[in-house]
């Protein structure tokens, strides 16, 4: 596993979030729990150059567009060009 794989999951976990690869090789896939624990994880990945994308399960788009519950959250970590 690349480094910078391992590196993303290793930093969302230090942040509490559950994380696991994706599968796509450059991602990975997390929940949080509420919208203070999902603005640590953004602060923590702009540390690391990545990108989180929160979407809500059961919906075409990102959890901002939609009445997401405080746990609901599904996160999409993605790491950005350097």
């Amino acid at each position: 596993m690349p480094d910078a794989q391992l590196e993303l999951v290793e930093v969302a976990q230090a942040a509490g979030v559950r994380a696991t690869f994706a599968g796509s090789g450059g991602a990975v896939v997390g929940t949080v729990n509420g919208e203070e624990q999902l603005e640590a994880l953004r602060d923590a990945y702009a540390d690391v150059g990545a990108d989180v994308l929160a979407v809500e399960p059961g919906t075409a788009g990102p959890a901002d567009e939609h009445d997401a519950g405080p746990s609901d959250n599904v996160v999409a970590l993605d790491r950005r060009p350097r």
